[in-house]
């Protein structure tokens, strides 16, 4: 919106500390950086709804799983006498 140069400028003002006149594209500003917050990268947003689901989908094998054990447990299932069973 300002322009490369102004931010340039920004990058090399003193935090908490009045600077100026900083030129931009518009005109000579003062300016006063009291905060630097980075922009998430591109490539992070691009892919954050995938890997949010990757990690829903892994959480819920992991939860089924982990009831799939408990109920084998509880009702003492031997796993082994249905694969051999598929087996013949």
């Amino acid at each position: 919106m300002f322009g490369s140069a102004f931010l340039e400028q920004l990058r090399v003002s003193p935090m908490n500390r009045w600077a100026g006149l900083v030129d931009s594209k518009h005109g000579k500003h003062l300016v006063r950086v009291s905060q630097i917050t980075l922009k998430p990268s591109s490539a992070y947003e691009s892919v954050r709804d995938a890997v949010y689901k990757d990690w829903v989908h892994k959480k819920r094998e992991q939860w089924m799983d982990a009831q799939l054990e408990r109920l084998r447990v509880e009702r003492g299932i031997d796993l082994q006498e249905f694969i051999r069973h598929d087996a013949s």
